[in-house]
């Protein structure tokens, strides 16, 4: 049986994300700017809200809450964001450059410029992040809907 993933990093068009499920101290989960590039709605420090689930999309990181407790449940997993109602959504980011395990890599990513949203080196951290995810974490999910999945050849 694999560990299950607590943290991870999700680097945006403009800014890097700490994202923790917070499961151990029973909070919900903790999606916070670290950094950025540019200017953009969230402050770095500040912290998205609105949502006890985190959808993990290439459209970007989405807070939302699970209207399908008793499908989810007997799934083994929260509803994914395709699956749910636009009034269940919370606070969002931008689009998705990559995920990483490590901070100093999605800094490393973020600081490669604003063509990175195009580049393919990072599709090895973030398939090890989706594969650390899986499709049973209780916090985390990640969309296999092809508008908002990420896909690599």
């Amino acid at each position: 049986m694999r560990e299950r993933l607590h943290e991870f990093f999700a680097v945006t068009e403009t800014s890097v994300y700490r994202v923790r499920d917070m499961l151990d101290n029973g909070g919900t989960p903790f999606v916070e700017k670290v950094s950025q590039r540019s200017p953009s709605r969230v402050d770095v420090g500040d912290r998205l809200k609105n949502g006890s689930l985190v959808a993990v999309t290439k459209r970007g990181l989405f807070l939302y809450h699970d209207d399908l407790p008793c499908r989810g449940r007997a799934l083994n997993r929260p509803a994914r964001l395709e699956e749910l109602g636009a009034l269940l959504i919370g606070d969002h980011t931008s689009p998705v450059v990559g995920l990483f395990l490590d901070q100093r890599e999605a800094l490393d990513c973020l600081n490669w410029g604003p063509g990175a949203l195009n580049e393919r080196r990072w599709e090895k951290c973030t398939k090890a992040v989706i594969e650390a995810i899986g499709d049973d974490h209780p916090v985390f999910t990640i969309s296999r809907h092809p508008d908002y999945a990420f896909s690599f050849s």
